[in-house]
């Protein structure tokens, strides 16, 4: 018993360096997105100006639109490393919140993110299918 506990302390902290690492990265990365985002938004295109080429706006608005899905999706992904982190401080991290059995360690090794087992997993997966 005490063998398993001593291992799990590791596993957690193997796990929490991981989000933490995984956090910073994230951050670095939205905060590379925040400085060109901010001077885009203040430089808005003049829609119904004289500008001919209407091909040039349409790409600026393309890429704000890029860069607010991309800032979307890692604001999400930072969202998740801290709800993990949080699972680590109050013990439940690794358990499944659908039926509450351990989530296999392979499975958070891949997504250590990871709230479903990979029976659960399958089960919605199944169930999303049959829906269609």
């Amino acid at each position: 018993m005490i063998i398993n506990k001593l291992r799990r302390k590791k596993i957690l902290k193997e796990f929490q360096d991981r989000l933490e690492k995984e956090k910073q990265k994230l951050e670095e990365h939205l905060k590379q997105l925040t400085a060109p985002d901010e001077e885009m938004f203040s430089k808005m295109p003049d829609f119904g100006s004289e500008v001919l080429d209407f091909s040039i706006e349409a790409d600026q608005i393309e890429e704000i639109g890029n860069i607010l899905a991309l800032r979307q999706v890692l604001e999400n992904n930072l969202k998740d490393v801290g709800e993990a982190s949080e699972r680590i401080k109050n013990d439940t991290y690794g358990v499944c919140r659908r039926c509450q059995k351990e989530i296999e360690l392979r499975r958070l090794r891949i997504e250590p993110t990871a709230t479903l087992c990979s029976k659960c997993v399958k089960k919605i997966e199944k169930l999303d299918e049959k829906k269609k």
